[in-house]
């Protein structure tokens, strides 16, 4: 049973209507004091909108119906001529190239392995390229900066280079983390004071020095489940970086900080808060939804909340959980992000209590379609990202969704047919009407119109199909 009802996300969504309350917007006190109390007060089962208990199956319903709804748009496109007159009778052939809602994996492989071979570098950009719209490149501060004063961008920018002819969006992982790899030992040498504006100076120079390329960040990693930058600039052992009996207000202040030190340097990225652990675990749950709101009542300039889903690292979510998360986190108005994925697939037993067995390769496929239905169909969702590709460097054994020589296993082929397929305007012809005009219902994202003539001649014009709307366009012929 759970113990949190659908009163409780209905009420923050009356309440921020009520505050108008925009992203950036602090919350008051006031309001999370009421969902706290509805939080701890509630003996209610969790409802659907229909009023029944929620279920798994209700769940995966809901959440096809929501792909349908907030995934889609009606496009209306009129064709005209040099005096504005309908072009009628024109044959258009109407091609999806691209998707908004990024569905990416980590690129670790390209930036850190430099032995790899001609033909395993062309087979694994050829198999991120036919899935992927977003790539992750890393920033541990340890590896990134291993000799103080000598960053390795020249390690990124190779990998960099290549999304960015392939028209993938990159996102940096990340700036700030008091985990051992994200406080170098020549940053514990300096005073707190020095170090912190190390960890700023840092900020700065990567947000500012990969501008217009990289335009995701998480800017501080793990900050619920991790010390705070005082405790862990004083913390020379290495071995109590992880806790939770830190109050989130003490943990706020280097979180805010960083922040805001990443938003003045560039006031155009998106800065993500990533933690793991939120869908399994109510207790994490509970204080990542304190810290941001903390975070945002201080004004702190955070645009995305990110969720990783591979702790536990053997479990398989109850859809029930992960539904119940993403309401919670909704409430906030800010986008939220499947940072971290990688079911395995090696034989270790599944825990949790919804489903028994063992990962195996055919499991690990069945768990990945049932989650990224579930995510895609969750409207405050704007990606999802698989921490890995093969089986050769996963950290998980058989976590990747390739094997170890980057043979497709049944993850690949699942992830290929909900992205590049299911989820994908199919190409199709059609006919301008008497009024020149074109109607469609497709997936948002950038499409390519080509319009043929009788006399053998084609116009090609490309349109954005957006789930902010509106979505009517007059196209020229001259």
């Amino acid at each position: 049973m759970k113990w949190i009802t659908l009163l409780t996300i209905q009420t923050m969504k009356i309440m921020q209507r009520f505050f108008e309350w925009p992203m950036l917007i602090q919350p008051t006190r006031a309001r999370y004091l009421l969902l706290f109390l509805i939080l701890h007060t509630s003996m209610l089962p969790l409802i659907s909108q229909t009023g029944e208990p929620l279920t798994c199956e209700k769940v995966l319903e809901q959440a096809e119906a929501n792909i349908e709804t907030y995934r889609k748009s009606d496009a209306l496109i009129h064709l005209v001529n040099a005096e504005g007159a309908p072009v009628t009778g024109a044959k258009v052939e109407i091609t999806q190239e691209t998707q908004d809602f990024l569905f990416g994996a980590i690129l670790f492989d390209l930036v850190w392995d430099r032995e790899m071979g001609p033909e395993r570098e062309a087979l694994l950009k050829e198999r991120f390229a036919g899935l992927f719209n977003l790539a992750i490149l890393p920033f541990y501060w340890d590896s990134y900066e291993s000799v103080p004063g000598h960053p390795r961008w020249d390690l990124i920018e190779p990998a960099l280079e290549w999304c960015m002819e392939q028209g993938i969006t990159c996102k940096g992982h990340p700036l700030g983390w008091t985990h051992e790899v994200g406080i170098p030992d020549e940053v514990l040498d300096l005073s707190l004071e020095d170090a912190e504006l190390l960890l700023h100076a840092r900020i700065i120079e990567n947000v500012v020095g990969f501008r217009n390329r990289i335009t995701l960040w998480d800017v501080v990693n793990e900050p619920v489940n991790t010390v705070s930058w005082e405790l862990g600039h004083r913390d020379r052992s290495k071995e109590h970086r992880y806790g939770r009996d830190i109050a989130v207000q003490e943990l706020a202040g280097w979180v805010e900080r960083a922040y805001k030190t990443a938003y003045r340097a560039n006031p155009g990225n998106q800065y993500i808060l990533n933690e793991f652990r939120q869908i399994a675990d109510p207790v994490v749950r509970k204080r990542f939804y304190e810290l941001t709101t903390e975070l945002l009542e201080r004004g702190t300039p955070i645009q995305g909340l990110g969720l990783q889903a591979h702790e536990p690292r053997d479990e398989w979510f109850d859809p029930v959980d992960v539904w119940e998360t993403l309401e919670l986190y909704a409430s906030f108005g800010l986008p939220l992000h499947i940072t971290e994925f990688s079911p395995q697939s090696a034989g270790a037993p599944i825990t949790g209590g919804y489903r028994e067995g063992r990962w195996t390769p055919e499991t690990q496929a069945q768990f990945t379609e049932e989650m990224y239905r579930i995510w895609f169909g969750h409207p405050a969702v704007a990606s999802i990202n698989w921490w890995g590709i093969s089986d050769a460097n996963s950290w998980l054994p058989g976590g990747g969704f390739l094997n170890e020589e980057l043979g497709s296993k049944p993850a690949y082929e699942v992830l290929k047919k909900l992205i590049r397929e299911e989820w994908m305007t199919p190409p199709f012809q059609t006919t301008t009407g008497v009024d020149g005009t074109i109607r469609f219902e497709g997936f948002h994202g950038k499409y390519r119109l080509v319009v043929s003539f009788p006399e053998g001649s084609t116009r090609r014009f490309d349109f954005h199909l957006s789930g902010e709307g509106p979505n009517e366009v007059t196209l020229k012929i001259d």
